[in-house]
């Protein structure tokens, strides 16, 4: 939680003051696919709990010219495991 969601709200507290006043600005945040697969719980509720602050943080800013939005990008071919042991 610490570095998946109150990370991020701390990095909003220093930026949507100053993003409000010019009425301007965009927040990008990055999720994962696995925010809403029941598996490693912990990470999933982080990064399901980010996303939810996106979701109201996109209502609220919106009034002020600042987007808000979250991208998850999906599964890559890492090739872990596939040179065997090292």
């Amino acid at each position: 939680m610490e570095r998946n969601c109150f990370g991020a709200v701390n990095t909003l507290n220093a930026v949507l003051p100053e993003m409000r006043r010019q009425h301007s600005g965009c927040v990008l945040f990055a999720s994962s696919p696995a925010a809403r697969v029941p598996m490693q719980s912990h990470c999933s509720a982080s990064r399901y709990a980010l996303e939810a602050l996106v979701m109201a943080l996109r209502l609220e800013m919106a009034a002020f010219g600042v987007r808000v939005s979250v991208g998850k990008p999906g599964d890559t071919k890492q090739g872990y495991g596939e040179q065997g042991p090292v």
